[in-house]
């Protein structure tokens, strides 16, 4: 017998920003994809757009506050360091 939306919230106490962030889902068929499977009816899209609108909202600011990669293709790597042979010890004879 498949919970309602309400009910899988309120039981699991899910904080629905992280529960979107978490699973990575982006819109609102991702959503009902993985309620469907986990056997939960998924809410109205009303219900929940505002989340998603809000979830947008933060994906954009942290793409503005990505530091510019402007100028670093130029920059040449170094190649890593190579592992030198461990030293045995000497004994005492």
């Amino acid at each position: 017998m498949p919970l309602s939306w309400d009910f899988f919230v309120a039981r699991r106490r899910i904080n629905i920003m992280q529960y979107l962030k978490e699973g990575s889902i982006s819109s609102y068929q991702e959503m009902v994809n993985n309620l469907t499977g986990q056997g939960v009816i998924p809410p109205d899209e009303k219900k929940v757009e505002k989340y998603f609108q809000q979830l947008e909202e933060e994906r954009q600011e942290e793409e503005l506050s990505k530091p510019s990669t402007y100028g670093t293709s130029k920059i040449k790597k170094l190649p890593k360091a190579s592992k030198k042979p461990r030293r045995k010890k000497a004994s005492k004879s």
